[in-house]
């Protein structure tokens, strides 16, 4: 593995030095989860999923109200958000915003 060391007059800025450790320390942990094999994931996945039950759980009774008027989860108001549900809504409540101004403007 690529290893990179770092003299104390390196040229490398100690905010850009923190930010590459981030990306290769992400990198690594990706590599080590995908070297897992299939029962190996499973069995790390249903640890994850005990230990953080509670936020998980919290978060799926998070309600959110949207700007077009729905009510759905927080956990899946991303995908909400691209809906043809949420596109179709929000195009009727500007539809009938500029309804209301030519109403407005003849009275």
């Amino acid at each position: 593995m690529y290893s990179r060391t770092i003299s104390t007059q390196s040229r490398i800025k100690p905010k850009k030095y923190i930010k590459w450790l981030k990306k290769k320390s992400y990198y690594i942990k990706y590599w080590l989860d995908m070297s897992l094999t299939a029962e190996e994931r499973k069995v790390y996945n249903k640890a994850y999923y005990d230990f953080h039950k509670s936020n998980i759980m919290k978060k799926n009774r998070e309600k959110v109200t949207c700007e077009c008027g729905s009510t759905v989860s927080a956990s899946s108001y991303k995908r909400h958000l691209s809906s043809d549900l949420h596109k179709g809504k929000l195009l009727r409540k500007l539809q009938d915003a500029q309804l209301k101004k030519i109403i407005k403007k003849i009275k």
